[in-house]
C-alpha cells in the first residue's frame, strides 16, 4: 500500500542518518565547511571579549567594578537581543522582497545571497564600533558597544537560516546540533590572549582577537557566495 510504501521511504532515510553520513556531508558540502569555519572564527571574537571585558575597562579605562556594572549589566541583553532579533527580521524581509527565481530552486538561491550580504555588511560594521569601545574614552565607549551589537549579533539567526537550507531535511536537525557543536569550541580562545599579548601588548591583542575578528570574518562570509548555489542544488536533490 502507500502507506508502506511511504513507511519505507521513511526508513531508508532514517538508516541513512549517522553520525558518520553527517560528517560525510559536511566534508563534501563546501560552503557548509566555510559556514562552519566561518562561525567558530567569529565566536571566538565573542568569548575574547566576554572574558575580558571588565579586565580591560579596569585596566585600561581605568573603570570601577560599579561603574562597569552599571553599562555592562544591561547592554549585552539588551542589544544583544536586539541585534537577533533584527538580523533575523531584516535578512527575511530582504529576502522576501528582493528574492526572485522561476522555480522554488532559483528562489531559495537568490534569498541565500542577500543573506550572506546581511551577514558581511553586518560584520564590516561591527568591528570599527568595537574598535570604538576599546578607542573612545567613557560613556562614548559604552554607546560604540551599543550600537556594535546591534549588528554583531545578527549573524546567529542568519548563519542557522543558512545552515538549514544547505541540510537535507532528513538530516537538518543532526548537522545542526554538529554545527553549534563545532562553535561551541570557540570557548577556548580566550587562551590565545596571553600568547598574543606576549608579542604586542594587552592592548593590541584584544584588538586582534575582537575588533580584528568582527571584521575580518566578512571575507569568510562572503567567500560562501562562490559555493553554495552548487551545494543548494546537490540538497534539493536529495529532498526529492
Amino acid at each position: 500500500s502507500s502507506f508502506q510504501s511511504e513507511q519505507t521511504d521513511d526508513n531508508v532515510e532514517i538508516e541513512r542518518v549517522s553520525f558518520q553520513s553527517v560528517v560525510a556531508y559536511y566534508v563534501k558540502t563546501p560552503s557548509l565547511i566555510i559556514l562552519l569555519i566561518a562561525s567558530l572564527y567569529r565566536n571566538c571574537g565573542g568569548y575574547v571579549w566576554g572574558y575580558q571585558a571588565n579586565n580591560f575597562l579596569e585596566n585600561e579605562k581605568g573603570e570601577s567594578s560599579n561603574q562597569i556594572a552599571s553599562w555592562l549589566g544591561w547592554i549585552p541583553a539588551v542589544a544583544g537581543s536586539v541585534g537577533c532579533l533584527l538580523g533575523g527580521a531584516l535578512s527575511d524581509r530582504l529576502a522576501a522582497k528582493y528574492g526572485k527565481g522561476s522555480n522554488d530552486t532559483q528562489f531559495v538561491q537568490s534569498t541565500v545571497t542577500i543573506r550572506i550580504w546581511v551577514l558581511v555588511v553586518a560584520s564590516l560594521i561591527s568591528g570599527p564600533l568595537a574598535a570604538g569601545m576599546l578607542f573612545f574614552d567613557p560613556p562614548y565607549c559604552y554607546w560604540s558597544l551599543f550600537c556594535m551589537y546591534l549588528f554583531s549579533e545578527m549573524w546567529i539567526a542568519i548563519t542557522v537560516t543558512i545552515v538549514a537550507e544547505l541540510s537535507p531535511s532528513y538530516m537538518k536537525s543532526t548537522l545542526l546540533s554538529i554545527y553549534y557543536f563545532v562553535i561551541a569550541w570557540a570557548g577556548f580562545s580566550p587562551q590565545l590572549v596571553t600568547p598574543i599579548e606576549k608579542l604586542v601588548g594587552y592592548f593590541w591583542a584584544i584588538f586582534i582577537l575582537w575588533p580584528g575578528i568582527y571584521a575580518s570574518v566578512s571575507i569568510l562570509f562572503f567567500a560562501v557566495i562562490f559555493t553554495y548555489k552548487r551545494d543548494l542544488r546537490k540538497t534539493r536533490a536529495m529532498d526529492h
